[in-house]
């Protein structure tokens, strides 16, 4: 009987002694609701940050102005970004009055071409309106001139507005 006394007594002081499990137990959870705290407040400095952090960004005029062109469309020759290769990549409009149904059509010139990356567009006469390219119409350049071929009647007396996206050599 007294070995199950004194076998009670340490059960109890294991269980709610001064470095009992419930002593253990309680500093354990004020030990993760205080990181859980310091977890919370750094990832609002971090949000923060990202939304507040940086006021100014310095670039060069060259980054400003291809920065400020990447959503310009002009008849001008505009520099809107750079290449894979690292070659600047310009972008020009041309309006068409026409294309000629069936025949390789010269639409402009541009000198010095590397690649043509990409040429879109579009026809829109106020009742029908059509996308470029199309399974019916196609623009290339071969040199520095650039022609349009139209195979279908789509575009056919009607204006159109191309896009060309291109590097130089």
């Amino acid at each position: 009987m007294i070995l199950l006394l004194i076998l009670a007594g340490v059960a109890i002081n294991f269980a709610v002694g001064e470095n009992g499990i419930l002593q253990s137990a309680e500093y354990a959870v004020d030990k993760y609701e205080n990181k859980a705290e310091q977890e919370q407040n750094e990832l609002a400095k971090i949000d923060d940050y990202i939304e507040n952090g940086r006021e100014t960004v310095t670039i060069s005029k060259e980054e400003y102005d291809i920065l400020k062109n990447a959503n310009t469309y002009s008849e001008e020759e505009t520099k809107i970004g750079t290449w894979t290769n690292g070659k600047t990549i310009y972008r020009k409009i041309i309006e068409l009055p026409k294309l000629n149904r069936g025949t390789d059509t010269i639409i402009g010139t541009i000198e010095n071409v590397d690649c043509l990356i990409k040429s879109y567009g579009f026809s829109n006469d106020g009742t029908i309106s059509a996308t470029i390219p199309s399974k019916a119409t196609c623009i290339y350049i071969n040199g520095s001139t650039i022609y349009a071929y139209q195979d279908g009647n789509v575009y056919t007396e009607k204006p159109i507005t191309v896009v060309l996206e291109y590097t130089k050599k």
